[in-house]
């Protein structure tokens, strides 16, 4: 039988050269990844490796995990996905494993610079190419990012925008393949149509505080990450909640930009399909719609998963309603005690607790300790 415990999970990173930072590693007083650049720690997914004894050989695993280029190669060990598998109803909960057979859930710590323009499709639009994506960004620092189109767009000619640029972008690829332009030359050809023809203008740009939650979960709306050097030197700093869908499936780009390798290689993007897609409503538009404010303990509830923030300051018990529940510590540490086990967490450990546990104490270990709390509600 499964053990009813939290299971502490070895946070898988991701190195990122060209977008990533120190602010990861940093946050978790983790031994490695200080003179790496790291953009992205998974939290939870279906292949979360999981810490099963509390000795010091695996406190250093937790301490020094190995960086990875993809985090779809899934280390060896005890995961999620294996546990699940075995006992599918003890670890996930009937109305999960009914509704999704998996974890379905993705929840990444990140430090990016500027992304690409996405949609994720709603789900009515659900079809064999595309499949939605619901996904939650809670920003742990100031950042900037842009979200639904302007009210004044025209959207044939934010289309023939895109159209225009991924064209001439492709071009100048070819001459950087052939040796016929450098490419310094090249990026400096593609700033300067870039800035000519300015995409932002066709979507609603913001920077956004410390504490910001907004829910795109909806599906159907433009969305990316931006960046500015000299007053957000971090970049963005998001735990993102999703629904775990793999990226060629789900998402959409209508400008990658200008983004080229030093080949001449550009990403392929799906600007006919988002224009199919992208939702023109202003109202669905405006960022006020989209933004979530906690109530109580919610942070945020939607129909694929819920987010809390507790307070901790003396011990309290927790209880396990619907699914299996992850924890993240944004600050503090807590023991997280249930009837087979223990775990200490310190600021920016997770761990995850199985349906099976039903209960679960947190007791702090530091004056106030702040965690958060996704599970799913049925």
């Amino acid at each position: 039988m499964i053990q009813k415990k939290p299971y502490q999970i070895i946070p898988k990173l991701i190195e990122q050269p060209t977008w990533g930072g120190n602010y990861i590693s940093t946050f978790k007083g983790l031994g490695v990844g200080s003179d790496k650049k790291i953009g992205q720690s998974y939290e939870l997914f279906g292949g979360s490796k999981l810490l099963l004894n509390t000795d010091q050989a695996s406190f250093e695993l937790y301490k020094n995990p190995p960086l990875e280029k993809d985090r779809y190669d899934i280390a060896d060990g005890t995961t999620i996905y294996a546990l699940a598998s075995k006992y599918p109803l003890e670890v996930l909960g009937r109305a999960t494993q009914n509704k999704f057979k998996r974890m379905p859930l993705l929840i990444k710590f990140t430090q990016s610079l500027g992304n690409s323009f996405q949609l994720h499709i709603k789900e009515k639009d659900a079809n064999i190419r595309w499949k939605p994506k619901p996904e939650s960004w809670y920003f742990f620092e100031d950042g900037l990012i842009t979200f639904g189109l302007h009210k004044n767009t025209n959207i044939n000619e934010y289309k023939n925008c895109c159209l225009f640029l991924n064209k001439a972008i492709q071009e100048i690829g070819d001459k950087v393949k052939k040796h016929e332009l450098s490419f310094n030359d090249a990026h400096k050809n593609i700033v300067e149509l870039t800035n000519l023809n300015n995409p932002h203008q066709y979507v609603n740009n913001h920077r956004v505080k410390k504490g910001f939650l907004v829910d795109l979960s909806g599906g159907g709306l433009h969305h990316s990450w931006e960046e500015d050097a000299k007053s957000l030197p971090l970049g963005n700093i998001v735990y993102e909640v999703q629904i775990d869908v793999d990226d060629n499936s789900s998402t959409l780009r209508s400008f990658d930009k200008g983004i080229m390798k030093k080949n001449g290689e550009i990403r392929t993007l799906s600007i006919e399909d988002y224009f199919q897609y992208v939702d023109t409503n202003p109202n669905y538009n405006d960022i006020k719609n989209a933004v979530r404010h906690q109530k109580g303990k919610r942070l945020l509830t939607t129909k694929n998963y819920c987010l809390d923030e507790l307070v901790v300051k003396k011990q309290k018990k927790e209880y396990i309603e619907d699914s299996f529940v992850h924890l993240f510590i944004k600050s503090g540490s807590v023991v997280v005690s249930g009837p087979d086990g223990d775990v200490n967490l310190q600021r920016g450990a997770s761990c995850f607790i199985p349906f099976c546990i039903k209960n679960y104490t947190l007791i702090p270990q530091t004056r106030t300790s702040t965690v958060l709390k996704t599970h799913i509600l049925f």
